[in-house]
């Protein structure tokens, strides 16, 4: 068995703490909030991704709200961010850290 040298962090809900106004901003109402992954990695290698909803948000249904799209960078260990599309690379050195955040699911009715 090969292990790969990475570490993974915790995979958190996007936006999930946030609330009301503060939420709103961020969080079509009635819509998901997708999920926070984040891959420190340990040793040199090129990250690939291949996702789509990144241009074009998952839509509502039955008048729900459209969610989120999703994104992806990556943190440099200089802290600077490279923003990646939903198709790209990216070269990564030991403590880069590549997040990805997914989309949230569109929502479903109208608001009360």
């Amino acid at each position: 068995m090969k292990l790969i040298p990475i570490c993974l962090g915790p995979i958190c809900l996007g936006l999930a703490l946030l609330a009301g106004a503060a939420r709103a901003q961020y969080v079509p109402a009635y819509s998901g909030d997708g999920a926070i992954r984040r891959i420190r990695f340990l040793e040199p290698m090129t990250a690939v991704i291949v996702a789509s909803r990144r241009n074009v948000a998952p839509f509502g249904l039955n008048g729900g709200e459209d969610g989120a799209a999703g994104r992806q960078w990556v943190e440099r260990t200089d802290a600077a961010h490279e923003i990646l599309t939903g198709t790209d690379s990216a070269e990564l050195v030991p403590g880069d850290v590549f997040v990805i955040e997914t989309p949230g699911g569109g929502g479903y009715g109208i608001a009360d």
